[in-house]
């Protein structure tokens, strides 16, 4: 498995080089009217792909809270549940 992961990895760091060798061409960003800057193509593109990434993980870690609170919702429903059962309810399911 090590093997793989670092074959993956050096295939991966292959393309980028040559990913980067052949988008040299300068790209300008304009940020708002406040600002211009000139950055070769590459950089432009691996920080757009940098940034994309960095909100997808922050989107994900805040998304996995959710499973915490429907987790604890289910046991107070089965609780619930149980105390129905208890007292003589139906407690039947839909």
């Amino acid at each position: 498995m090590r093997v793989i992961k670092a074959l993956a990895f050096v295939a991966l760091a292959v393309i980028g080089v040559l990913f980067a060798a052949s988008n040299q061409e300068p790209a300008t960003v304009h940020l708002y009217s406040f600002k211009t800057l000139t950055y070769p193509l590459y950089l432009v593109l691996f920080g757009c792909l940098a940034a994309g990434t960095a909100v997808s993980i922050l989107s994900a870690l805040a998304a996995s809270n959710d499973g915490k609170e429907i987790k604890a919702l289910s046991r107070r429903r089965d609780e619930l549940r149980e105390r129905l059962k208890k007292s003589g309810g139906s407690g039947g399911q839909r």
